[in-house]
């Protein structure tokens, strides 16, 4: 999605924005991430640890995000 959306893009500008736009949604998708990860599975799923870094809710935001096809 993210690659056909580069493709797409007539002028750097537009790729500066579409790289941007993927940016902030993988923040916010991994600062909620983290807040429901931390506050509702390691509550319910004893077998989970919480997540204690930004880092590793990034890297599980990006995993969840391949996973589901988003980066496709």
């Amino acid at each position: 999605m993210l690659l056909t959306r580069i493709q797409q893009a007539e002028t750097k500008t537009e790729i500066a924005h579409e790289i941007a736009l993927f940016a902030i949604s993988i923040l916010l998708s991994a600062i909620i991430l983290r807040f429901l990860w931390n506050r509702s599975l390691v509550k319910h799923v004893t077998t989970l640890k919480e997540i204690k870094t930004i880092m590793d809710a990034i890297s599980l935001s990006v995993a969840l995000a391949v996973v589901r096809g988003a980066c496709a």
